[in-house]
């Protein structure tokens, strides 16, 4: 009994941490953790939020110390493992980030095993690959919560959120629309949905989704920013200028960076749209281009699979793709990775190519041209 007075202070404390967080004072932040921590050290969740704090408040070394804390009071704790991979990328400790990441689908997925029709666990790991850029098994794991639960709004609201990723705006669209024929309030389905149409150039739909949204969330200054858009590039001045002004007022930080966000967004997807070969001359395109590459014969025998499925796409340079390329060309067999690049919906440029011996025997070049989630499953592949 003589410990719960204490923690109860500690637990006042954790709470005054999290409102600072939210406004992102993180100085503040880190002094009500210091706190809670020095009533109750034994909580893995102060260590955790105290790290995130750190992180964000770029204070790298400290963030790793609390996460790795955390993870000796709680070892299965699969948040504190991805956000100290975090903390390791940004202190430039790569290897050790892939170590963290692994561990991180490895503590979901022997909790899948001990119970396999846990949908929350599925849902865990789900997340874990999404922030990994992995969305084939993101989307097996949000499937799989479907087959488990078919009412679960929450999984279709995910699994469409992964393919919209992978650009399947289709599939996107249908997961989405079952989530709210689900549940009609589900306003995070009627913005994403929202987002789905307006990239497809489904101006009008988008915008009653919006509207959906703030029919629901009336002080959402999001959806009034982001339909205030949809409603500029629709020709709709007047109304635009109607929902501009009511984003700014709930929150104007929110309303100008959804504004820019959505202008930097329309413009990479115009980008990806101009530069990506259509689905029937996509892959007869890129494997014309590898073999160029190889300058192998004719009947050369080429494999090849995404590292990242979809194209990865930065301001308004050309779309990248990154690959694990096998080749057979006359019994002189090759593998290693490759970023190429759709130029003009004709021709894939080939900008870098390291043989898996190459990889092994330096990793850390690797580093240097693909982004952190490709070099994972680069790791997987040697």
């Amino acid at each position: 009994m003589g410990k719960e007075i204490p923690r109860k202070t500690a637990q006042e404390y954790y709470r005054h941490g999290l409102e600072y967080d939210k406004q992102n004072e993180f100085k503040l932040a880190i002094e009500q953790y210091d706190r809670a921590i020095a009533v109750y050290p034994e909580a893995a969740a102060y260590y955790l939020k105290r790290g995130e704090a750190f992180f964000k408040n770029k204070q790298i070394e400290q963030s790793i110390e609390d996460f790795t804390k955390a993870i000796e009071i709680q070892p299965e704790n699969y948040e504190a493992y991805f956000d100290r991979a975090r903390s390791y990328v940004a202190g430039n400790q790569k290897d050790k980030a892939i170590a963290d990441i692994k561990q991180t689908v490895k503590i979901c997925t022997d909790t899948i095993r001990i119970n396999p029709k846990d949908t929350e666990k599925y849902i865990n790991r789900g997340q874990v690959y999404m922030l990994l850029d992995d969305y084939d098994n993101a989307v097996y794991d949000f499937s799989r919560v479907i087959e488990i639960n078919p009412r679960s709004d929450d999984a279709y609201v995910r699994r469409g959120i992964a393919y919209g990723m992978e650009y399947e705006f289709d599939l996107a669209i249908a997961d989405f629309s079952k989530a709210i024929a689900l549940n009609s309030s589900n306003d995070e389905a009627f913005l994403l949905r929202g987002e789905i149409y307006f990239f497809s150039e489904r101006l009008e739909q988008a915008i009653q989704d919006y509207s959906n949204v703030i029919r629901l969330k009336p002080a959402d200054p999001v959806a009034y920013a982001k339909r205030g858009f949809v409603y500029m590039m629709s020709e709709e001045a007047k109304k635009a200028h109607e929902d501009f002004p009511k984003a700014k007022s709930i929150d104007p930080q929110v309303a100008e960076s959804i504004g820019w966000r959505m202008a930097v967004s329309g413009i990479s997807y115009s980008h990806i749209a101009a530069n990506v070969p259509e689905k029937d001359d996509f892959d007869k395109f890129l494997l014309r281009d590898i073999k160029e590459y190889f300058n192998a014969n004719q009947n050369a025998e080429i494999k090849y699979e995404f590292l990242r499925k979809g194209p990865d796409q930065i301001g308004v340079s050309p779309p990248d793709y990154y690959l694990w390329v096998e080749i057979n060309d006359n019994g002189n067999r090759q593998a290693g990775a490759m970023r190429v690049t759709a130029i003009s919906k004709k021709t894939f440029g080939i900008s870098t190519y390291l043989t898996k011996e190459a990889i092994e025997k330096t990793f850390s070049d690797v580093y240097k041209i693909f982004p952190l989630t490709v070099c994972v499953k680069i790791a997987n592949k040697i």
